[in-house]
């Protein structure tokens, strides 16, 4: 038993190492680029200093002694340097400089370098007098050239405010990280079997929204994006003149750029309106096979006319590749929505209170795992539409199974306990769904086109900058390979933006029989099953966009086949309430459990 003991307080402090010396080693990894961007920030700051105080110095006429344009050659750049060497009189005496202009060093950027030295050449060596600029309270400094040069001006404050940006956030981010790491630490040994008070800011079970650091975020993003691809402004038109066309690309960074710019003034002007808010846990925490509740305190004085919409997702973090192709994506493993009507709204000490109830099915998902490899995020959102700016903000929850956790517990007995007065689901027109009654007495659904529209128009982007990466590849003259390979990603999404765009859908049941028929511009073909052929009918997760869930209706037949009845669903109540309909029209008794000749919902996995 000793040695168990000793083996574990090892690997306690093993651990602790691995976090801090992580720490460390971010801290180092971010010193470079710190130094880089301070550097570049401090010659850009002399380079404007001199220019300024230049702007006083007095033209006197000089005699070019010689002048040089010397030129480097790196492994993907070539860059100048004009060199002059010059005299000057001030006051009977005679001085000589080499100082050309406000800069310093070789560079490309421009053809600074390359028309001065050509200027300069006319005058080397012969009796013409050219110019220069002396500083008449220290003779000995002098320049030919006084203009800023603003093109090199922007090249380096792209480079300092880029490096500096990155070196002195990663630096903040390896200290704060540090001591996040101590606390965690510290919550461990105080609670080891309760993993959700090893977060501080889940301890007392009061949890700030995350809307200053998305602000935040939206901000730093922004400014690193339009700080890189402001230059392409500039770029972009030379080279369509010069007849490059595939240059054109470059104007999409900018384009971009722009979208995140209102990203981060709509996250400040959110900010400013309604500060943080707060989620008063009721019972800490979340339980898998049990309940999420609580309250949301809002700085919102006055109550909206419509609901609040809450969203609680299961959301796990996916890294894939290494190194440069290493990448991070969020796939949505279970979500559930709800409608809070103005009617159930609580008062709050600063503003309306939002309450919270949501059932969480036992295999829901996994447990909150911000330690894993790919963690595993429970995230509460909730929004509202207000005068002006809206109201939306999100919070990470503890949900973990305990003690209290039921195995058993059935999505039906898990109803928000203010359901009875929940707002009115959302129009079955305004999402693109029309039911109307048949002449037999039965019931049909049409399911028209292009319905989801933000997800349509989040393909489209997508598949227009992806079309722009062929047609660059195809102008750069790539290997045929690639755009072969792109082009064929590309056909499939123009196939799902045509599926999504293009088709419709019917599904009709009227005694006893369903029959369904998919069409895009033609009649389409309908296909009818009969009661013995029917195995169930269940909601089923689809597509996601962001961390979006769309929902789809499916048929399962009693020779295992799967019929897909409906897509693009943007909300699982109202494909409930689809799959209700059904059943109730095939005159068929429900139940939670998947048997023939039932209609149930597709259990999570």
């Amino acid at each position: 038993m000793a040695g168990i003991t000793l083996d574990a307080g090892h690997g306690k402090k093993s651990e602790k190492k691995a976090g801090r010396g992580a720490m460390i080693i971010l801290f180092l990894f971010a010193t470079p680029f710190a130094a880089g961007g301070t550097i570049v920030a401090y010659l850009a700051v002399s380079m404007v200093v001199g220019w300024w105080e230049a702007r006083s110095w007095v033209e006197v006429r000089a005699r070019i002694i010689s002048a040089d344009l010397n030129v480097s050659h790196g492994d993907d750049s070539t860059t100048y340097s004009v060199a002059a060497e010059y005299t000057y009189e001030w006051e009977g005496r005679t001085y000589t400089s080499q100082r050309v202009s406000t800069s310093f060093g070789s560079d490309n950027v421009g053809s600074f370098h390359q028309d001065k030295y050509a200027e300069l050449q006319r005058y080397a060596g012969t009796s013409r007098l050219f110019r220069c600029f002396v500083d008449p309270d220290n003779p000995s400094e002098a320049m030919l050239y006084r203009e800023l040069r603003w093109g090199m001006l922007g090249f380096m404050g792209v480079f300092a405010g880029a490096f500096g940006l990155v070196g002195y956030g990663l630096m903040f981010v390896a200290v704060y990280g540090g001591r996040l790491v101590k606390e965690t630490d510290r919550l461990k040994e105080a609670r080891p079997k309760e993993p959700w008070l090893w977060d501080a800011d889940w301890v007392d079970g009061r949890i700030t929204a995350g809307s200053r650091g998305a602000m935040i975020g939206a901000i730093i993003f922004a400014t690193l994006w339009n700080t890189v691809s402001a230059p392409l402004l500039f770029l972009v038109p030379r080279e369509v003149a010069d007849g490059n066309l595939v240059a054109l690309l470059g104007a999409l960074f900018p384009l971009i750029g722009f979208g995140l710019a209102w990203w981060a003034v709509y996250a400040t002007l959110q900010w400013r309106k309604f500060g943080n808010s707060e989620f008063e846990m009721y019972a800490n925490p979340g339980v898998l096979g049990g309940w999420l509740q609580g309250r949301i305190h809002t700085n919102i004085r006055k109550r909206p006319d419509g609901p609040f919409r809450l969203t609680l997702s299961c959301l796990r973090k996916e890294t894939r590749g290494s190194g440069k192709n290493r990448s991070t994506t969020e796939r949505t493993l279970w979500q559930e929505t709800a409608r809070v009507p103005p009617g159930a709204l609580l008062a709050g000490p600063n503003g309306v209170g939002v309450p919270v109830r949501f059932g969480i099915p036992y295999k829901a998902g996994p447990q909150s795992d911000p330690e894993a490899s790919d963690p595993v995020e429970w995230r509460l959102e909730v929004s509202a539409d207000l005068p002006g700016i809206d109201y939306g903000t999100h919070f990470t929850v503890p949900v973990f199974r305990t003690p209290d956790s039921d195995r058993a517990v059935a999505v039906e007995a898990l109803e928000p306990d203010y359901a009875a007065a929940a707002a009115p689901p959302p129009e079955l027109s305004a999402l693109g769904i029309i039911r109307k009654p048949t002449a037999a007495g039965g019931v049909q659904y049409v399911f028209r086109r292009a319905r989801a529209k933000k997800a349509a128009l989040m393909l489209t982007a997508f598949t227009i900058v992806w079309c722009g990466f062929i047609w660059l590849m195809l102008g750069l003259d790539a290997p045929i390979f690639f755009p072969i390979i792109f082009g064929l990603f590309a056909l499939l999404m123009v196939a799902g933006l045509s599926e999504m765009c293009l088709k419709q859908t019917r599904v009709e049941v009227a005694n006893g029989r369903l029959a369904f028929n998919s069409r895009y511009l033609g009649p389409g073909r309908t296909r009818f099953f009969g009661p013995a052929e029917i195995a169930a009918v269940k909601v089923a997760k689809g597509m996601q966009a962001n961390t979006r869930l769309y929902y789809r209706v499916v048929l399962h037949t009693r020779d295992d086949q799967e019929h897909r009845l409906a897509a693009m669903i943007g909300d699982k109540g109202t494909a409930r309430r689809i799959v209700a309909d059904l059943q109730e029209a095939l005159g068929v008794a429900g139940g939670a459990e998947t048997a023939p000749g039932t209609l149930a919902e597709e259990p999570a996995t």
